[in-house]
């Protein structure tokens, strides 16, 4: 059955969306695409992908154009054969006239290496999937982040369906786990796969993230509100990529063409970091403890001076030996925590922008969004409307 979503009196196009909307990144993508000015005069049709109905979604006049996730290997398929002008969110582009607008993966890679790295890891692993694009191109990002860095990388893969293998991609799983030598940060291609991490983990009782560090992909909220501890991960700007998809979509169903077919990719927003990477991996215990402190009381009315008295340094000597290990200043570290403060409280609470640069200590909602602009590329407001629950979005 399908699900109507705002269909205006008098619709010029309609739409299907074949994508997954059990999902965060699902139902931020028909988001974004609900935003898009000309989609008032569209009829949405949702159905989830490999449904049966696909079929009869996609012939005859039931939809004039698609947006889709051709992750599903049959749903491709049908879409290929239907010839109606095609957006892809996911998956291939198999047919040249269709566009994409996809997640930049290689963008992802270096965004969770740099995460690491910033956290004094030197030994990192990926988690990836065989057989599949995004997969790869994560990989070869992340590794040479991590590479150019002098750290050491090992990768292994396992199915995304672990359906009728689950006794062997488990053992598997468990016995690379065995084989890293900790501490060690894990970067797996999506939330489900650094989930199974977590639980190989605690099978193991090896405690995260004391001993490995867990990051994924796609802050898929169910899944991150029933692990534990919490995961941190990669956030897609789902929402943006549903905006894109809409305008890209809107142009090929006016001159459904070769021509007309764009190819986007769609930087992440940030890492939001939570429990499952919440660990510095300096081997210099002065680092360690000057990071802990700067952490624990970046809320706080402190700077330099403060730390080099709690640490019982000189404020010289504290900036020398800081640049030394690091490669950068304490003072340039605080800067960074906090902005991860201002982050955090744009995700978890609905406070405005002045008391949320008041809270992180930036002088005023005018420095907090060009900050945001300079650092991540969009305001504040932006960065909240990608990174919040969808539940939660204009409430």
């Amino acid at each position: 059955e399908h699900t109507m979503l705002n269909i205006s009196s008098a619709p010029t196009h309609r739409v299907a969306l074949m994508i997954n909307l059990s999902t965060s990144f699902g139902r931020r993508i028909v988001e974004g695409v609900n935003s898009y000015p000309l989609r008032a005069n569209w009829e949405l049709l949702a159905e989830s992908w490999g449904d049966i109905g696909t079929d009869d979604l996609v012939s005859g006049e039931n939809a004039d154009g698609l947006i889709v996730d051709t992750s599903n290997r049959r749903l491709a398929e049908v879409v290929r054969t239907s010839g109606k002008p095609t957006v892809v969110i996911a998956g291939t582009t198999e047919n040249p006239a269709w566009s994409s607008v996809i997640p930049d993966f290689r963008q992802i890679g270096c965004l969770a290496a740099q995460h690491f790295l910033e956290n004094g890891f030197r030994r990192l692993a990926f988690l990836g999937i065989p057989n599949s694009q995004s997969s790869k191109e994560m990989e070869s990002a992340f590794a040479q982040v991590a590479q150019e860095a002098g750290a050491s990388i090992t990768v292994h893969s396992t199915r995304l369906s672990w359906s009728g293998h689950r006794k062997q991609e488990r053992q598997k799983l468990l016995d690379w786990l065995t084989r890293l030598t900790s501490p060690c940060a894990i970067f797996a291609a999506n939330d489900i796969l650094a989930r199974r991490v977590l639980q190989a983990c605690r099978i193991l009782r090896y405690p995260v993230p004391e001993q490995f560090a867990v990051l994924g992909v796609g802050d898929y909220e169910v899944v991150n509100t029933l692990t534990r501890p919490p995961l941190s991960t990669v956030v897609v700007a789902a929402r943006q990529i549903g905006v894109q998809a809409a305008e890209a979509l809107s142009k090929l169903m006016a001159r459904p063409t070769i021509e007309c077919a764009v190819h986007i990719r769609v930087p992440a927003v940030s890492v939001a970091a939570r429990r499952s990477t919440d660990r510095f991996a300096w081997e210099d215990p002065i680092i360690t403890e000057a990071l802990v402190w700067l952490k624990s009381h970046c809320a706080d009315k402190i700077g330099i001076p403060e730390l080099a008295q709690a640490l019982s340094f000189s404020r010289r000597s504290l900036e020398q030996h800081f640049r030394a290990v690091v490669g950068h200043g304490p003072g340039e570290e605080l800067r960074r925590i906090r902005f991860q403060l201002a982050q955090q409280l744009l995700t978890e609470t609905d406070w405005s922008l002045g008391p949320v640069a008041r809270a992180s200590w930036i002088q005023s909602s005018e420095r907090l969004c060009a900050l945001f602009k300079a650092r991540i590329g969009m305001p504040p407001n932006e960065f909240r409307r990608q990174t919040l629950n969808t539940d939660l979005v204009g409430k």
